[in-house]
């Protein structure tokens, strides 16, 4: 089972989670900046509140994992150092166009990160950061270990 979220309420459920067998906790973590979050995901957990709920669940024994997509402003090594602290393996994507978020992006102290340039840019920096922290990082639909234990899922490819 795998659960991917932007809520701390899954912490709630911790009593239960870690007797499901090969249960997966993942939470999208797009910045360490709480400020960028609350400009673009108004009703999303805050940033600490989400790694505080990461954190829970690596102690609770269940995997981890973080999802950064896209890449909002904030602290790069700062990003990789939470991250490395609390999740098992990073999935990292770019924005894929801006499309129902102009307006979010129009604003200029957030314009840069809608364009593609710096996304890579942000993108390369965040991989080499965790990287040098020993973090496994996948692409694909699945974390590693989990999509070898689903036939005809697409396995999770090391970057």
């Amino acid at each position: 089972m795998l659960l991917l979220t932007r809520a701390a309420l899954i912490e709630r459920d911790l009593d239960v989670l870690p007797a499901i067998a090969n249960a997966w906790a993942g939470i999208s973590i797009p910045t360490l900046d709480d400020a960028a979050r609350r400009h673009f995901e108004p009703r999303a957990a805050s940033i600490p509140a989400r790694l505080a709920a990461l954190a829970a669940c690596k102690a609770a024994g269940l995997r981890t994992f973080a999802i950064v997509q896209p890449l909002l402003p904030g602290p790069v090594d700062a990003l990789a150092d939470a991250l490395a602290e609390r999740a098992g393996s990073v999935r990292i994507d770019v924005l894929h166009g801006v499309e129902g978020a102009t307006q979010e992006f129009a604003d200029p102290r957030w314009a840069a990160a809608g364009r593609e340039a710096w996304q890579r840019e942000q993108a390369a920096a965040l991989t080499a950061a965790l990287r040098e922290r020993g973090v496994p990082l996948w692409s694909g639909e699945l974390p590693p270990g989990l999509a070898d234990s689903h036939p005809g899922r697409e396995p999770a490819a090391p970057v």
